[in-house]
């Protein structure tokens, strides 16, 4: 169940959201779900100049603090998506910035490859706070400006799922499609995700590029 949408997104100016989300939980808990999957926005908010991602992560983080009480007093937990806009780094930080007792992690692989990470690298980040993971793949595929990612059937991607799936992890099918570009070419798309060029300073390009000369 998501209570973030495109219509929802947070922004600094969301606070009137806090009491809607409330009830949305509270209704929630009385069907007995626990566990709601959050959604912080779109990747075009990665770039929106208008309201600078640091800024909206902020924004996130503090509406999620204000949550926090409601969300423990129905006992339930949000579950923050590995989505196309978000970094495993960013989620980490909001988890343990706000309390693993109410928030947690929705893992989607295919995602966290759109922000440039390794996907094995990023459920070892990630795995202390997974409690649901989606089942999905993707292709790698090169393009002008870098690299293109694309759905594909389970199992026939850059995905190495026995290495990814947790034992205790509540798997969720994901059924979706959508291509998305990894315009490394552009400096300025690849300054707007700094944890990962630590990584890729400390690894080097091959952790993307390898999978990338195999799907294609």
């Amino acid at each position: 169940m998501e209570i973030f949408s495109e219509k929802t997104r947070v922004t600094p100016a969301s606070g009137d959201l806090l009491c809607g989300f409330g009830r949305t939980l509270a209704s929630a808990a009385v069907l007995g779900v626990h566990e709601l999957t959050a959604i912080v926005g779109v990747e075009a908010d990665r770039f929106d100049a208008a309201i600078p991602w640091p800024e909206q992560l902020r924004a996130t983080g503090d509406l999620l603090v204000r949550l926090a009480p409601a969300l423990r007093d129905a006992g339930s937990r949000l579950l923050i998506k590995t989505h196309e806009e978000i970094t495993t780094f960013e989620i980490v930080r909001l988890v343990e910035s706000v309390g693993p007792d109410v928030l947690g992690v929705a893992f989607d692989p295919v995602n966290v490859v759109v922000r440039l990470e390794d996907p094995v690298a990023a459920a070892r980040r990630v795995v202390p706070h997974v409690r649901a993971i989606h089942l999905d793949d993707a292709w790698l595929c090169r393009t002008s400006r870098g690299l293109a990612r694309r759905m594909c059937p389970l199992e026939r991607g850059i995905l190495d799922w026995p290495r990814l799936l947790p034992e205790d992890a509540r798997p969720v099918l994901d059924f979706h499609r959508a291509e998305l570009e990894l315009p490394y070419f552009d400096q300025a798309w690849l300054a707007a995700q700094p944890d990962r060029l630590a990584e890729i300073r400390d690894q080097g390009w091959a952790l993307l590029v390898r999978p990338a000369a195999r799907a294609g």
